[in-house]
Order: structure tokens, then C-alpha cells, then sequence
């Protein structure tokens, strides 16, 4: 009986420090955000919805009903999130400070055209978002 309550104790002494040095690791990698993000820009209500574990992003200007999507590349330091995707026809440049909850995006989009060889025809949205907690992927100001 007393070499089971020993085992017993052994047993429950080192799940306890498994899980010590399970916080501790996690500690040591934090922020590890897995999620989505929401950027809706304080003024226009336009938003920028970004799957943080894939990069992909859906935005939408709720003053033109313009949508966009793509993935974009990059990633974290610390709190902060810079992504970044650059093709042919858009220029799309996304940061975030996931702790202090503001964050801004740059879109630049060729119509009927090259981004890189012909800007007379580009669309430019800047999404700037000084509460990520408020927002919300939805166009608030038309109730769309």
C-alpha cells in the first residue's frame, strides 16, 4: 500500500512539472496567435479580415463595395505582425501590434492593368484601426 501511494505521489509530482515547464515553454513563444484578425478602418468602417495561421485575407471597401483576396507573406516578432504581398496587379502591406491592439494596411490595386508597369489606373484604400477590439468584419457604417 505504501509503495502504491509512493508511485501515486511520484506520478502526480511530475505531471506537475511537466505542466510547469509546459507554461514556461509557451511563455517563451508568446504571442502564438492562431486565429483571425479583424483591421476596420476607424473612419471608412472598410475591413481587412487576415487569417493569422495562413497569411490569407479578404478586404472589403464598404464605401465601393470593392473585395479583394489573396495571401499575403511574412510574419511575427513579439507582439508585432507585418505581412506583405506583392504581385503583378496589387501591392498589399499589413501591421499589427497584436498587444496594443492597433493596426493599418496599405492596398494598392491596378485596374485593367500591370501594377508595376501602368499606375494610372490603381485603387488605393489605407486602413488604419486604433481599437482591433472593436472591430468587426462587417460594414457598420451602411449596415451592410
Amino acid at each position: 500500500m505504501k509503495s502504491r501511494t509512493i508511485v501515486v505521489a511520484l506520478m502526480f509530482s511530475s505531471l506537475l512539472v511537466v505542466a510547469a515547464s509546459g507554461q514556461v515553454n509557451n511563455a517563451n513563444i508568446f504571442p502564438r496567435p492562431i486565429g483571425e484578425l479583424v483591421l476596420q478602418d476607424d473612419d471608412s468602417g472598410d475591413y481587412l479580415l487576415i487569417d493569422l495561421s495562413s497569411g490569407g485575407y479578404k478586404f472589403k471597401s464598404c464605401t465601393s463595395d470593392f473585395v479583394l483576396g489573396g495571401i499575403a507573406q511574412g510574419g511575427f516578432s513579439g507582439c508585432s505582425v507585418s505581412l506583405k504581398e506583392v504581385t503583378e496587379s496589387r501591392l498589399v502591406l499589413i501591421e499589427a501590434d497584436l498587444c496594443s491592439g492597433q493596426g493599418r494596411a496599405y492596398i494598392e490595386v491596378a485596374i485593367g492593368g500591370s501594377y508595376s508597369t501602368d499606375r494610372s489606373y490603381t485603387r488605393v484604400f489605407i486602413v488604419t484601426d486604433t481599437n482591433t477590439k472593436s472591430s468587426a468584419p462587417e460594414c457598420k457604417a451602411e449596415g451592410k
